[in-house]
Protein backbone atom coordinates (compact mmCIF):
# COMPACT_ATOMS: atom_id res chain seq x y z
CA UNK A 1 0.00 0.00 0.00
CA UNK A 2 3.21 2.42 0.38
CA UNK A 3 3.93 2.44 -3.20
CA UNK A 4 0.40 2.96 -4.39
CA UNK A 5 -0.29 5.29 -1.47
CA UNK A 6 2.84 7.72 -2.62
CA UNK A 7 1.29 7.79 -6.33
CA UNK A 8 -2.16 8.97 -4.10
CA UNK A 9 -0.32 11.58 -2.75
CA UNK A 10 1.43 13.02 -5.93
CA UNK A 11 -2.38 13.05 -7.36
CA UNK A 12 -3.47 15.03 -4.21
CA UNK A 13 -1.01 17.36 -4.61
CA UNK A 14 -1.39 17.72 -8.38
CA UNK A 15 -4.95 18.25 -7.48
CA UNK A 16 -4.94 20.71 -4.99
CA UNK A 17 -2.08 22.48 -7.14
CA UNK A 18 -4.58 23.24 -10.33
CA UNK A 19 -7.37 25.71 -10.58
CA UNK A 20 -8.90 24.34 -13.48
CA UNK A 21 -9.61 20.47 -13.52
CA UNK A 22 -11.23 18.18 -15.88
CA UNK A 23 -12.07 14.70 -14.65
CA UNK A 24 -13.07 12.63 -18.48
CA UNK A 25 -15.26 10.27 -18.44
CA UNK A 26 -15.68 7.31 -21.70
CA UNK A 27 -17.93 7.11 -24.22
CA UNK A 28 -21.22 6.43 -22.70
CA UNK A 29 -20.40 6.64 -19.51
CA UNK A 30 -20.80 4.33 -16.55
CA UNK A 31 -21.56 4.80 -12.79
CA UNK A 32 -18.25 3.73 -12.02
CA UNK A 33 -16.63 6.69 -14.35
CA UNK A 34 -18.70 8.78 -12.82
CA UNK A 35 -19.56 8.40 -9.63
CA UNK A 36 -15.30 8.00 -9.39
CA UNK A 37 -15.40 11.97 -11.20
CA UNK A 38 -18.28 12.80 -9.16
CA UNK A 39 -16.08 11.65 -5.74
CA UNK A 40 -13.04 13.80 -7.17
CA UNK A 41 -14.74 16.53 -7.78
CA UNK A 42 -16.06 16.81 -4.62
CA UNK A 43 -12.66 16.56 -2.53
CA UNK A 44 -10.89 18.92 -4.85
CA UNK A 45 -13.10 21.12 -7.45
CA UNK A 46 -13.05 20.77 -10.64
CA UNK A 47 -15.76 19.89 -13.54
CA UNK A 48 -16.82 15.96 -14.61
CA UNK A 49 -16.73 15.50 -18.78
CA UNK A 50 -18.41 13.16 -21.00
CA UNK A 51 -17.08 12.53 -24.24
CA UNK A 52 -20.70 10.88 -24.97
CA UNK A 53 -23.44 10.58 -22.86
CA UNK A 54 -24.07 8.60 -20.03
CA UNK A 55 -25.67 5.22 -19.65
CA UNK A 56 -28.72 4.46 -18.12
CA UNK A 57 -27.66 3.73 -14.42
CA UNK A 58 -25.32 7.02 -14.60
CA UNK A 59 -28.02 8.72 -15.57
CA UNK A 60 -30.12 8.17 -12.78
CA UNK A 61 -27.16 8.74 -10.50
CA UNK A 62 -26.43 12.13 -11.68
CA UNK A 63 -30.31 13.21 -11.18
CA UNK A 64 -30.18 11.39 -7.62
CA UNK A 65 -26.80 12.85 -7.06
CA UNK A 66 -28.17 16.43 -8.48
CA UNK A 67 -25.05 16.51 -11.01
CA UNK A 68 -24.80 17.85 -14.18
CA UNK A 69 -21.72 16.52 -15.65
CA UNK A 70 -20.69 18.86 -18.92
CA UNK A 71 -21.33 16.70 -22.38
CA UNK A 72 -18.42 17.47 -24.92
CA UNK A 73 -16.00 19.70 -23.12
CA UNK A 74 -13.58 21.96 -24.34
CA UNK A 75 -9.97 20.89 -23.60
CA UNK A 76 -8.74 24.68 -23.48
CA UNK A 77 -9.13 26.05 -20.05
CA UNK A 78 -7.96 23.18 -18.23
CA UNK A 79 -4.72 22.89 -16.66
CA UNK A 80 -5.05 19.27 -16.08
CA UNK A 81 -7.34 16.11 -16.62
CA UNK A 82 -7.81 13.44 -14.76
CA UNK A 83 -8.95 10.32 -17.58
CA UNK A 84 -11.07 8.15 -15.14
CA UNK A 85 -12.15 4.21 -15.73
CA UNK A 86 -10.55 4.60 -19.59
CA UNK A 87 -7.90 2.00 -21.01
CA UNK A 88 -7.70 4.08 -24.43
CA UNK A 89 -7.89 7.67 -26.58
CA UNK A 90 -11.02 5.88 -29.00
CA UNK A 91 -12.96 5.31 -25.71
CA UNK A 92 -12.48 9.20 -24.92
CA UNK A 93 -13.59 10.20 -29.31
CA UNK A 94 -9.97 11.04 -29.56
CA UNK A 95 -10.34 14.10 -26.77
CA UNK A 96 -6.65 16.10 -27.62
CA UNK A 97 -4.93 15.34 -24.47
CA UNK A 98 -2.28 17.35 -22.93
CA UNK A 99 -1.15 17.05 -19.38
CA UNK A 100 -2.97 14.40 -17.89
CA UNK A 101 -3.56 11.83 -15.06
CA UNK A 102 -5.39 8.02 -15.44
CA UNK A 103 -7.03 6.40 -12.82
CA UNK A 104 -8.17 2.84 -14.49
CA UNK A 105 -8.59 -0.91 -13.28
CA UNK A 106 -8.34 -2.22 -16.65
CA UNK A 107 -6.15 -4.80 -17.78
CA UNK A 108 -4.95 -2.23 -21.09
CA UNK A 109 -3.98 0.71 -20.87
CA UNK A 110 -2.42 2.85 -24.15
CA UNK A 111 -2.88 6.24 -22.44
CA UNK A 112 0.01 5.25 -19.77
CA UNK A 113 2.95 6.75 -22.39
CA UNK A 114 2.31 10.54 -21.97
CA UNK A 115 0.32 10.71 -18.99
CA UNK A 116 1.83 12.81 -15.71
CA UNK A 117 0.77 9.75 -13.76
CA UNK A 118 -0.43 6.54 -14.30
CA UNK A 119 -2.17 5.10 -11.16
CA UNK A 120 -3.97 1.31 -12.39
CA UNK A 121 -4.53 -1.38 -9.97
CA UNK A 122 -6.04 -5.03 -10.20
CA UNK A 123 -9.51 -3.64 -8.46
CA UNK A 124 -12.69 -4.64 -9.94
CA UNK A 125 -13.57 -0.88 -10.29
CA UNK A 126 -11.99 2.33 -10.81
CA UNK A 127 -14.37 3.49 -7.57
CA UNK A 128 -12.57 1.05 -5.39
CA UNK A 129 -9.25 2.65 -6.52
CA UNK A 130 -10.93 6.19 -5.55
CA UNK A 131 -11.84 4.46 -2.21
CA UNK A 132 -7.90 3.55 -1.58
CA UNK A 133 -7.07 6.69 -2.22
CA UNK A 134 -9.60 8.38 0.49
CA UNK A 135 -8.36 6.10 2.72
CA UNK A 136 -5.04 6.71 2.14
CA UNK A 137 -5.08 10.61 2.48
CA UNK A 138 -7.57 10.08 5.82
CA UNK A 139 -10.90 11.38 4.25
CA UNK A 140 -14.19 10.82 5.31
CA UNK A 141 -16.92 9.99 2.81
CA UNK A 142 -20.29 11.95 2.45
CA UNK A 143 -23.27 10.21 2.05
CA UNK A 144 -23.48 11.32 -1.31
CA UNK A 145 -19.82 10.01 -2.22
CA UNK A 146 -20.70 7.04 -0.26
CA UNK A 147 -23.58 6.23 -3.03
CA UNK A 148 -21.51 7.45 -6.13
CA UNK A 149 -18.99 4.93 -5.44
CA UNK A 150 -21.14 2.43 -4.11
CA UNK A 151 -22.86 2.73 -7.78
CA UNK A 152 -19.40 2.67 -9.62
CA UNK A 153 -18.77 -1.06 -7.54
CA UNK A 154 -21.81 -2.79 -7.96
CA UNK A 155 -22.58 -1.88 -11.56
CA UNK A 156 -18.80 -2.54 -12.70
CA UNK A 157 -19.26 -6.04 -10.96
CA UNK A 158 -22.06 -6.93 -12.50
CA UNK A 159 -24.27 -6.58 -9.39
CA UNK A 160 -21.16 -8.25 -7.56
CA UNK A 161 -21.10 -11.21 -9.78
CA UNK A 162 -17.84 -10.57 -10.72
CA UNK A 163 -16.79 -9.23 -7.44
CA UNK A 164 -13.75 -10.38 -5.44
CA UNK A 165 -13.27 -10.50 -1.59
CA UNK A 166 -11.93 -6.99 -1.96
CA UNK A 167 -14.95 -5.86 -3.51
CA UNK A 168 -17.23 -7.20 -0.32
CA UNK A 169 -14.33 -5.59 2.10
CA UNK A 170 -14.33 -1.80 0.13
CA UNK A 171 -18.64 -2.41 0.09
CA UNK A 172 -18.20 -3.10 4.11
CA UNK A 173 -16.20 0.29 4.33
CA UNK A 174 -18.41 2.21 2.81
CA UNK A 175 -21.40 1.15 4.26
CA UNK A 176 -18.88 1.08 8.25
CA UNK A 177 -18.19 4.79 7.74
Amino acid sequence: MTERCDDYWRLKELLEAESSVLYLCHKNADADAVGAAFVLSQLFGGDVGLTEGLNRVAKVMCEHLDMSPIEHPSPHGYELVVVLDTSNIVQLNNFPLKRYCVIDHHVTHELEEDAELFINEPETSTSEIVLNMMRCWGMPLTRDMSIALLAGIITDTGHLRHAKDTTFLHIFQILSE
